[in-house]
């Protein structure tokens, strides 16, 4: 089988999950869309992957009821997407039926989409070789929902059918656009109010932006005077960062000069030190001078005694007493 001969590229599992041919897999059994026909896939090496019947014999042939396979394949097509365009608007349901019947009008269109209300929300009919007739337009109208015809050889869609309005729906209408009409006019009769309350306070709020209109005029002179001051002070302040640099550089040399004198007041703190120890030392000997010379001075007196004593004892002896 050539890519040619491949027509129906859509089938459901048991499941009724949508499956294209791409997606099918060898060994599982589909049904042929909402029918009991079962298919399996084929894919060899001589031929393309494609469905077949199970049950053997020409799988082209059961299409039937004025159905071909393009009208086949693109009504499982839409439901397999889930949405409709309608020219640029995109129709998104919540639910999609294919071959949907309707007993109202006792038919089945090719695809119903439903809305989250569950309520339906259009039909979709397909368009290959017959489109919708009069009378089916007609039993369509009966249901007063928007009804499609997607004519599949030139992409192209006629809205068949248009919502029309009901009687209760127009009723709700005209009390909407009263009600509008009474709101306006008191929007009316309100803003009249507003602008003539405005137009008597015109004259206030004109002197109101008179004056402001003078502040500002007066703030911006003050403000170029500011100006002309920041740039006179800008000098200045220039001028005085100059004056702080040289001082600055002039007291870092006076704290080298101050840690120089203090390495030497420290040297002189230490040999004052050494010399108040000298002191004391000098003060001890010159104690004990003292001490040595009160010695000598005992030794002296003692000594004189015994050469007092020894004189007089040399005077007895001479004189034989």
């Amino acid at each position: 089988m050539s890519n040619s001969d491949l027509k129906y590229n859509y089938a459901l599992d048991e499941y009724k999950n949508i499956i294209s041919i791409t997606e099918a897999k060898k060994g599982n059994v589909y049904f042929f869309g909402n029918t009991d026909i079962e298919l399996i896939v084929r894919d060899g090496s001589k031929n393309v992957k494609h469905y077949s019947l199970k049950s053997g014999g020409d799988i082209n042939s059961i299409g039937g009821g004025g159905e071909g396979e393009n009208h086949y394949n693109q009504k499982w097509l839409i439901k397999k997407q889930g949405f409709f365009y309608w020219e640029t608007f995109k129709i998104i349901p919540k639910r999609i039926e294919v071959e949907y019947y309707i007993k109202e009008i006792k038919k089945q269109p090719d695809i119903v989409f439903f809305d989250d209300k569950d309520n339906m929300m259009c039909i979709i009919e397909i368009h290959d070789t017959n489109p919708k007739t009069e009378e089916d337009i007609n039993k369509f109208q009966k249901l007063n929902i928007p009804v499609y015809e997607y004519n599949i050889n030139n992409g192209e869609t006629e809205l068949l059918c248009p919502r029309m309005a009901s009687e209760q729906s127009i009723k709700r209408v005209r009390e909407n656009l009263d009600k509008f009409d009474r709101d306006f006019l008191c929007d009316v009769e309100r803003n009249t109010k507003e602008y003539r309350y405005e137009e008597k306070h015109l004259d206030r709020r004109i002197y109101e932006y008179n004056k402001i209109e003078r502040i500002t005029g007066e703030t911006e002179e003050k403000t170029r005077g500011i100006e002309f001051d920041i740039r006179k002070s800008s000098k200045t302040i220039k001028g005085i960062s100059d004056d702080i640099e040289g001082c600055q550089y002039a007291v870092r040399r006076k704290e080298n000069r101050i840690d120089s004198v203090g390495g030497e007041i420290s040297y002189i703190e230490e040999k004052i030190k050494e010399v108040n120890k000298s002191t004391e030392e000098s003060d001890k000997i010159e104690k004990r001078i003292i001490e040595a010379n009160k010695t000598i001075q005992g030794v002296k007196g003692n000594i004189s005694w015994q050469v007092n004593r020894e004189r007089q004892f040399k005077t007895i002896i001479k004189r034989g007493w």
